[in-house]
């Protein structure tokens, strides 16, 4: 899979630089292993557990990622079902 460093996130500007490896979600899943995986099979969708921007709480979060054609690098996207 893809080195789960981060580059870059919309929101929460303390990622970038962070290696996320190892990073797991409430529910014991390695969310970037996850979707690296998905991005090194041409891409797809994963859903896991993230802190909400507003709650600050994980919640479950759809995301959807691709790889970067020619680079090293994946890119990704979500959403939270249900931001209650």
């Amino acid at each position: 899979y893809y080195d789960c460093v981060n580059v870059a996130h919309a929101i929460d500007k303390t990622l970038p630089g962070k290696d996320l490896t190892d990073y797991q979600d409430m529910r014991g899943n390695y969310v970037i292993q996850l979707l690296s995986e998905a991005a090194a099979k041409g891409g797809g969708y994963v859903t896991f557990w993230w802190p909400h921007p507003e709650t600050k709480k994980e919640q479950e979060k759809h995301g959807y990622v691709e790889p970067i054609p020619g680079t090293d690098y994946f890119i990704g996207t979500g959403y939270y079902p249900d931001t209650k």
